[in-house]
C-alpha cells in the first residue's frame, strides 16, 4: 500500500489537488492496482493545512514502483511541498 496526502491552506485546492492526483493514478493505473479517496486524512487539518488522501494498493511494492516510475517519467506526478508520500504506512495520522 502506499498513501498520498496533498495538503494545502485552502480546503478547496487541497482537494482539487487530491482529485487531480487520483484521477492521473487511475488513468495511469493497470486493472490489478486500486485508488481509494481522496478521502480527508483522520487528522484533517495539521499546522494550518488542510489534507487529503489517496491510497493506491497494489498486489506487491514492484508494481506500484512501476505504475509511481511511468507518471514520473511522464511529469504526470511530482513530489514537492504540498505531496507527501508513505509507502506501507503503520498509521494513516
Amino acid at each position: 500500500m502506499l498513501f498520498r496526502s496533498c495538503r494545502d491552506p485552502e480546503e478547496k485546492k487541497a482537494h482539487a489537488a487530491a482529485e487531480s492526483l487520483a484521477k492521473t493514478l487511475r488513468d495511469a493505473s493497470p486493472p490489478n492496482v486500486g485508488i481509494r479517496g481522496p478521502l480527508p486524512c483522520p487528522i484533517a487539518r495539521v499546522a494550518n493545512f488542510f489534507r487529503f488522501g489517496v491510497d493506491v494498493l497494489g498486489p506487491d511494492a514492484k508494481t506500484l514502483h512501476r505504475v509511481l516510475n511511468t507518471l514520473r517519467s511522464q511529469s504526470l506526478l511530482k513530489s514537492d511541498a504540498a505531496t507527501a508520500v508513505d509507502v506501507d504506512p503503520v498509521a494513516l495520522m
